[in-house]
């Protein structure tokens, strides 16, 4: 898999480890592991790839060039640790946004999909509704990140 080069200079407890930050699980408040999930159509989905950030945050990504044409990865808010507001998440190639997705409530992930031939630098970003500080107890996941070969 690919290595972040690149991640926000700052980023909540624990998520700056690399080895939480790109395990299958993220932790809650007293640091005890919770696997990475989302609920899509009211079902719990447990993802055994993936990581957990606390918004703001984002990871950046050099990609090789001519080998991928697409990403995709469920987006949404940890369907047990929760957030105290909604989420964006963005995928951002050579600094431009190629999509993004609005969650507003833990019932409400998103599956992010976007071409990304020609892509040099890959961003993945999620924020706070209207650009908000960081907020505590506020777990996003990635869940299931996949590049396509072209």
């Amino acid at each position: 898999g690919l290595t972040p080069y690149e991640r926000s200079a700052w980023s909540p407890f624990p998520y700056p480890y690399a080895e939480i930050r790109n395990a299958p699980w993220s932790l809650n408040e007293r640091g005890v592991p919770v696997p990475l999930s989302l609920l899509r159509e009211g079902r719990e989905i447990i993802f055994e790839k993936g990581f957990g950030l606390g918004p703001p945050s984002e990871m950046t990504y050099f990609l090789p060039g001519g080998v991928y044409s697409e990403f995709r990865a469920a987006t949404g808010i940890h369907s047990r640790l929760g957030s105290k507001t909604g989420m964006v998440f963005r995928v951002i190639g050579d600094r431009g946004i190629l999509a993004s997705a609005e969650c507003g409530t833990v019932d409400d992930s998103r599956e992010i999909r976007c071409g990304i031939s020609g892509v040099k630098e890959l961003t993945l970003k999620v924020e706070l509704p209207g650009g908000s500080p960081w907020l505590g107890n506020s777990h996003a996941v990635w869940g299931a990140p996949e590049l396509r070969k072209s």
